[in-house]
């Protein structure tokens, strides 16, 4: 979509607007650009680079670099791309800064719990979650750039809590390649955004009220000024099931191996990369709201928002920095 807003110098200024599905949800892209830029150059750039990042990090694609490396049952070094060895220091390093709360090699334990990309039902196995937590730590891969190596044949990788957040820094860097002035992309509920909208006002983003069942954004916790940062968004109401008699969600908490047991179904970060934000918010989410504030108290460049639940009411914590709600 193109809509003119309004001209720089003798340039006439362009929003170009596109849609799509990729790496299993939607992405939205808004772009401000001269209008020499072709609208169709940006989407096929969008489109290419976000093919590439569902062929190197995708958990649920067979054919992808990451499933077939898990796939593997070998200690052998396999060969994957620099750009995929690059994400999985970087999460490895995200592992470190967190304490563990933060893990890419928790997919056995998702599986256990049931969310793995066959489905679960029923009560928890917990002998096989028991089994999995062995299989799980950072300690167990190797990474060098070029290759993976597992010091466990049953070690697997899920990239899922940084792989969106790297493929909206990836799109921004791509767009600005391509001559865009300032942009908004958001990627499954991750967002990034550069510059401002021509009337030099920020960028506007919702965070949604965390409620089960419900579809995204049908109803808004709180609205975010956003200008050259990134905001993420990890929850445990999404994604859940009946197990017996208890309830249990896909954020599990790698130290332990099983669902946290405090009251904070969502996080919102901010962050200067949606990599870190992405990361960071599945950390926190993973540390409630009391271990998560008091640990972001280390921070200097990210700001929190927690949401608590209590029966129907939603209790909201956040760092001091954290912006408040616009009055626009």
């Amino acid at each position: 979509m193109l809509c003119v807003l309004g001209a720089c110098g003798e340039r006439e200024l362009l929003v170009r607007e596109f849609v799509g599905r990729s790496m299993g949800t939607s992405y939205a892209v808004t772009c401000v650009a001269s209008a020499d830029v072709e609208p169709a150059e940006l989407e096929r750039a969008v489109a290419a680079e976000l093919a590439a990042v569902t062929a190197r990090a995708s958990t649920w694609d067979p054919t992808s670099e990451l499933a077939r490396f898990d796939a593997q049952r070998s200690t052998a070094p396999f060969a994957v791309s620099s750009e995929l060895s690059e994400l999985v220091a970087r999460a490895i390093s995200f592992a470190h800064l967190t304490g563990g709360a933060f893990d890419p090699t928790v997919l056995p334990l998702v599986r256990a719990l049931g969310f793995a990309a066959e489905g679960g039902e029923g009560e928890v196995d917990e002998a096989a979650l028991a089994a999995a937590r062995e299989r799980v730590g950072v300690a167990k891969l190797r990474v060098e750039r070029g290759s993976l190596a597992k010091l466990d044949p049953e070690l697997e990788l899920d990239l899922s809590g940084i792989a969106p957040g790297d493929a909206v820094d990836r799109l921004g860097a791509t767009l600005d390649a391509l001559g865009a002035r300032a942009w908004l992309i958001e990627l499954g509920g991750e967002v990034r955004a550069h510059g401002t909208k021509l009337d030099g006002s920020p960028w506007l983003v919702g965070i949604e009220v965390p409620r089960e069942g419900s579809e995204f954004g049908d109803e808004l916790l709180r609205r975010v000024e956003l200008s050259d940062r990134a905001l993420a968004t990890s929850g445990s109401y999404r994604r859940a099931r009946a197990a017996g008699a208890q309830r249990v969600h896909h954020v599990v908490d790698p130290r332990t191996g099983r669902n946290a047991t405090h009251e904070t179904v969502s996080v919102t970060v901010l962050a200067p990369t949606c990599a870190r934000a992405d990361a960071l918010a599945t950390a926190l989410l993973v540390l409630g709201a009391d271990e998560g504030l008091r640990w972001l108290e280390t921070q200097s460049d990210v700001e929190a928002l927690f949401v608590r639940v209590d029966g129907e009411r939603f209790e909201v914590r956040a760092t001091p920095g954290f912006p408040p709600e616009p009055d626009r």
